[in-house]
């Protein structure tokens, strides 16, 4: 009932302003793909600054990055529109959704590197490919995606949905297959309890783009959005990495200061806004579809940058995730060009008389008439 009320009250009023002015979705796309790259660029060099003894836990260099990613964006807010981090707070309607969305944000991070020391490789890359199926039955059950089975466009959407999820999947696998063909086994693995985790942050991670979404039709813009989601992310972050900060991991070398503000300034503030942005534009389900193509664009990056040529797995599964984002982009320019119509005022009022004459008549209050009509039917006055 709750979700019922959620979807088709506050939070379906708010869907509809965010679609204004989107006329292309090529401009939603350019912006994916960069949020891809530089998502793309972080794998590199999260690898590279976490790599060796004097390497930065994966929780303590998230940390870092949405430090200092959370201080930026706040400064901009602040330069951008003359208020102080004080004066501009989510207001009191709107602040647990923030909350949610922050705590989302930090918990699907802290799941997955808990997850990853008790899985093979391969589990959380299975897990990490099905966020688009999980965001789309999300985005459905609250409204902001609408899938209807009798529209063509839905369809199509769906069907490039699931293109692009088999052809991460196929990545997955054949990754695993031509590799060793075999789990790597984990030293204290423990498959149970990482698979609950696995499922948790899955879910924390598709709860927080439904939010952010959410978020985005109730904010002034998406730097608001992104900078008080980032900000509410840290507090979780923080008591997640508080146990393992000591004066070592604090003192970082030359090589690890150019990594995290890499990841500071690129993916955690330019990669994050240009994801909001491009959902603020279109919807949840959309954005995620892209998320199969980052493993392609990764295995690209790292070839430019660590000279690691592409593996057979990522030749193999490109054209399925292309094919699939074809087909999404083809259902949703169908959406675009034919979008759902508001009920005409000629409607309303045909629905409003209908209603009217099968409603019984109630009858009239004298002292509510007024003083002409009274007179009028005292007789005084021929009616």
């Amino acid at each position: 009932m709750a979700v019922q009320r959620l979807a088709g009250g506050e939070l379906q009023a708010e869907l509809l302003p965010a679609h204004k002015g989107c006329k292309s979705l090529w401009p939603v796309v350019m912006a994916i793909l960069l949020a891809d790259l530089v998502a793309s660029g972080l794998l590199v060099v999260g690898r590279l600054a976490m790599n060796g003894k004097a390497g930065l836990q994966p929780v303590v260099f998230s940390w870092y990055r949405y430090l200092g990613s959370g201080l930026i964006m706040q400064l901009w807010l602040w330069a951008s529109s003359g208020k102080t981090p004080l004066q501009s707070l989510p207001q009191r309607k709107d602040a647990w959704k923030f909350l949610v969305y922050g705590t989302c944000h930090a918990m699907g991070q802290v799941l997955l590197f808990r997850a990853l020391k008790l899985l093979p490789a391969i589990v959380p890359s299975v897990w990490k490919n099905s966020v688009p199926v999980f965001v789309c039955a999300l985005s459905s059950c609250v409204g902001l995606e609408q899938l209807s089975p009798h529209s063509r466009a839905a369809k199509l959407k769906l069907l490039g949905i699931g293109l692009s999820v088999v052809g991460g999947a196929i990545y997955v696998w054949l990754s695993f297959v031509w590799s060793t063909g075999h789990p790597k086994v984990v030293p204290g693995s423990d498959v149970p309890l990482g698979q609950t985790l696995m499922l948790c942050s899955t879910l924390a991670v598709s709860s927080c783009w439904v939010m952010q979404k959410v978020c985005l039709n109730c904010s002034p813009s998406s730097l608001y959005t992104v900078a008080w989601g980032v900000t509410f992310a840290l507090v979780p972050l923080s008591l997640a990495a508080l146990p393992q900060l000591s004066l070592e991991a604090l003192q970082l070398s030359g090589a690890q200061l150019v990594y995290v503000a890499y990841a500071m300034l690129l993916p955690s503030t330019l990669g994050f806004l240009m994801q909001a942005w491009a959902m603020r534009h279109s919807s949840p389900a959309f954005v995620l579809a892209f998320d199969p193509l980052g493993s392609v664009i990764t295995a690209l990056v790292a070839w430019a940058a660590l000279g690691e040529v592409p593996s057979a797995a990522t030749l193999a599964s490109a054209p399925v995730i292309m094919l699939g984002l074809a087909v999404l982009l083809l259902g949703s320019r169908s959406q675009l060009a034919d979008p759902p119509q508001a009920p005409s005022l000629s409607g309303m009022l045909q629905h409003r008389d209908a209603e009217g004459d099968d409603a019984p008549e109630e009858p009239e209050d004298p002292e509510s008439e007024s003083p002409t009509r009274a007179y009028v039917r005292s007789g005084a006055v021929p009616q």
